[in-house]
Order: structure tokens, then C-alpha cells, then sequence
């Protein structure tokens, strides 16, 4: 059997198993037996291996053997195995005694020459790392107050592992071990921690916030953040119910503490109605230069703050003004005020009504002769009604009216022409 190990490789001992079968009328207790390295240096085994019973099959195994132990130079090492039966004097057979496929098996342990191997541990900053761990193959070892340490291992490639506390770990870095100087060079990330400080605009802290610094999101009130790098970092911190908080900070040699204000999110409630407390549904609402969808009367994310607005809708006048949100949701009252336009004008030279507004009386004039005149209240009710002789002028005492906005209907015998009227007193 021929066994190869690495160039130069030492030999340090070998083992070897196998089964050897006795059939055919042969006894176990005739098997002799025993292994012979033949390459320059090797040697025989100083003993032959009987076995014991009668037919059957009975293994061996042998280990911490030196026969090859003044081999040198690796490579090919060559070895037999000698069986054979007292009885009879013959060899190994199949007739009798034999030793069976695949069950002699040989391991030749070596050790190769070992170089030393030195490692050197710094930061980015140029500083001496005295206590830095390094990791070959299981084996760890400290560096001491000059940042060194050392290993002995043999040619090759090898991957080491390197720590240090407050330093970002070196993993399966590549080295390579060669015959001669091995000096190696291991740079130590040192990293900061920044503290997260998270109230909201009342002074209460916030537990459950989430930060976020570049892409990496943290677990909810995971407020510690370690493993950062010197630079700037980008961070934004999230709660439900507040505003987004998105800002910077930097790390230059040191752990940094940030404080972060969240403004709590509110609701604006519009309740908007006219001068006669009748609801307007369809109006839009402009909070700062944002408007709202027409009836969207619950503006929702406002922050504390003072916020100007301008509520819109058909036939009224604008209303501005101001509201504040400080600590809680707030209701707004709008009262608009009618514009008129919802009120068809009259053509001036189908019916001309003086005086508008009216104190006490109001004539229509039209050019077709009145047959009928109708006043109606901004409620839809009819409070004057009257049938006309058919005269182009027609005056109603208006004195018993209450102040307000009425729709004069007149009917001619051509049309019938609807205009605003206003009492006042």
C-alpha cells in the first residue's frame, strides 16, 4: 500500500487495522501476520500477530507503530502487509486464510515543519491594540504590550479570526505561512456607540420608538446602538402617532449621545355651518398652503403648532383664520357668510326692484304687465304672496319682516323672474 503525505513531512507514528478469514477448513489460530514499511528508512515489526479459535474471521488493529518513523522527506511511503498459515506453510489465500477486500486500512500521522508567524494589531487610528485576541486553527492567542503575537504553524494558507473590545471582529481572514519571514499585518475597526434619547414635544418619553441609522432598522426602544463607524450617519426615528424624526449626527473618536424631540400627531375637527346654522357639507379647507377634498372636515398629522386656514365653498365668502395645536385634538367653528350668488340676478331690463336693501316698502317694475308677486324666506317659506292687476309697477310693504335675505319671484305673462332681496332695519 502506498500512503502520501506533504514534502517534508515528519512521521510520527501508524496505524494499521485488518480482518484476515479463515474458511475452508483453516483455523483462525494458524493466521500469522505482520506489516513492513519498505521505503528507504523504514523498518519490520519487530513481532508476527497470531490469531486465536477456529474458522471464522478475526480483526486487527495495531497503533503508535515507529516502523516508519526514519523516513524522511514525505511523499510516497510504501508499505506491506505480510499474511500468512502455520499449517501447511502457505501464504495468504483464499483457499484458507485471506485478508478481505477493503478492510486493511493504514494512517500515517506526520507533522510538518513549523515556521513562526508573527502578528501585528492596530487600529485605524494608528494605535497599538495590547490585548487583541487571534484565532489559527482553535488556538488563540493575546497580544501583548507592543500589539504582537505569535505562532509557530507550518507552510501554507490559513485563515485567522481577530477581536479586541470596542473593535469590529476580523472574520476567515486568508494568511499564508512560507519559509521564511511571517509577518502580518491586522488593521482593527475601533467603533463607537451612539445613545439614543427619544421624548416627545411634552417631555414624556417615548419607549417604543424605532431607529433606523443608514439601512439597518433596530428593534422597537433599542435605543444603544453599537458597532458605528467614525463619520456622519443619516438616522430617523419613528413612533405611531408621531411625525417622523430625521436628522444627523457625527462620530469622531468617542461614543456620542443623541437627543431626540417627536412631535405627537393631532386631529382638526371642522364643524362648518352658515349664518342660520345650516350645515355647508361641501366645503374645502386649505391649511397651510394644503388643500383638503371638498367635505374632508377631520384634517389628521398636524403637529403642535399655529396654523393658518382658509375655508372654501359656493356662494360664500372665504373665511381665514388661525387655529393653534398645542396638546391635544381640536374642534374649529366655521361660520360662512353667503355671497348672493347662489340667487339668479334678474335681467336689468326685464324687472328692476329699488329700494334693495329695503327699510320698510320695495316696488318691482318690469317691462310685461305683474300678475303675481312672491316673497320667500332663505328657509324655503313663502311669507308674502299676491296676484297683480297686471300693472308694470307693484309695491309691497316689507315693515313686518325680519332682516335677512328673501327671493322675490315676479310673474309677468311672459316668464317668471327671480331676484335677491335684502331687509334690513
Amino acid at each position: 500500500m502506498t500512503v502520501s503525505i506533504p514534502n517534508g513531512a515528519i512521521i510520527t507514528s501508524v496505524s494499521v487495522e485488518y480482518d484476515i478469514t479463515a474458511h475452508g477448513g483453516a483455523w483462525m489460530s494458524e493466521q500469522r501476520s505482520f506489516l513492513r514499511c519498505v521505503s528507504p528508512g523504514g523498518e519490520t515489526e519487530s513481532q508476527v500477530y497470531s490469531g486465536s479459535g477456529f474458522g471464522g474471521t478475526q480483526s486487527y488493529y495495531r497503533e503508535d507503530l515507529t516502523l516508519a518513523n526514519n523516513v524522511e522527506g514525505g511523499g510516497d511511503i510504501e508499505f506491506e502487509l505480510h499474511v500468512f498459515r502455520t499449517w501447511g506453510g502457505s501464504g495468504s489465500n483464499t483457499q484458507f486464510n485471506y485478508v478481505p477486500n477493503e478492510t486493511w486500512r493504514l494512517i500515517v500521522y506526520y507533522q510538518l515543519p513549523e515556521q513562526e508567524v508573527t502578528f501585528f494589531v492596530k487600529n485605524q487610528f494608528d494605535e497599538t491594540l495590547e490585548g487583541a485576541s487571534i484565532e489559527v486553527f482553535g488556538v488563540v492567542e493575546e497580544t501583548d504590550g507592543t500589539g504582537h503575537a505569535d505562532f509557530n504553524l507550518p507552510e501554507g494558507s490559513f485563515l485567522y479570526n481577530a477581536w479586541a473590545d470596542d473593535h469590529r471582529t476580523i472574520h476567515n481572514e486568508l494568511f499564508e505561512v512560507v519559509d521564511g519571514d511571517n509577518y502580518i499585518h491586522v488593521e482593527l475597526l475601533r467603533v463607537f456607540n451612539a445613545m439614543f434619547e427619544v421624548a416627545d414635544y411634552h417631555g414624556n418619553d417615548v419607549p417604543d420608538a424605532v431607529v433606523t441609522i443608514e439601512d439597518h432598522t433596530y428593534e422597537e426602544g433599542h435605543f444603544e446602538i453599537d458597532d458605528l463607524l467614525p463619520g456622519t450617519h443619516v438616522f430617523t426615528v419613528s413612533a405611531e402617532g408621531y411625525q417622523d424624526f430625521t436628522g444627523e449626527f457625527e462620530i469622531t473618536d468617542q461614543d456620542v449621545h443623541v437627543n431626540v424631540t417627536l412631535m405627537p400627531f393631532y386631529t382638526a375637527n371642522f364643524i362648518v355651518y352658515d349664518r342660520w346654522d345650516i350645515p355647508v357639507d361641501d366645503a374645502t379647507i386649505t391649511i397651510d398652503g394644503e388643500t383638503h377634498g371638498a367635505g374632508h372636515y377631520e384634517i389628521a398629522n398636524l403637529i403642535p403648532d399655529t396654523y393658518s386656514f382658509v375655508v372654501s365653498a359656493e356662494f360664500y365668502h372665504d373665511y381665514e383664520g388661525e387655529m393653534v395645536i398645542h396638546d391635544g385634538d381640536k374642534d374649529v367653528e366655521v361660520v360662512m357668510q353667503p355671497d348672493g350668488t347662489d340667487i339668479p340676478e334678474a335681467d336689468e331690463q326685464q324687472l328692476v326692484v329699488y329700494p334693495n336693501p329695503a327699510h320698510t316698502s320695495v316696488t318691482a317694475h318690469a317691462e310685461e304687465g305683474i300678475t303675481l308677486v312672491r316673497l320667500v324666506d332663505i328657509q324655503g317659506q313663502v311669507v308674502y304672496e299676491a296676484n297683480a292687476s297686471g300693472s308694470h309697477s307693484y309695491e309691497i310693504n316689507v315693515s313686518n319682516l325680519r332682516s335677512g335675505i328673501y327671493l322675490m319671484q315676479v310673474t309677468t305673462a311672459d316668464d317668471t323672474v327671480t331676484t335677491r332681496l335684502q331687509v334690513t332695519r
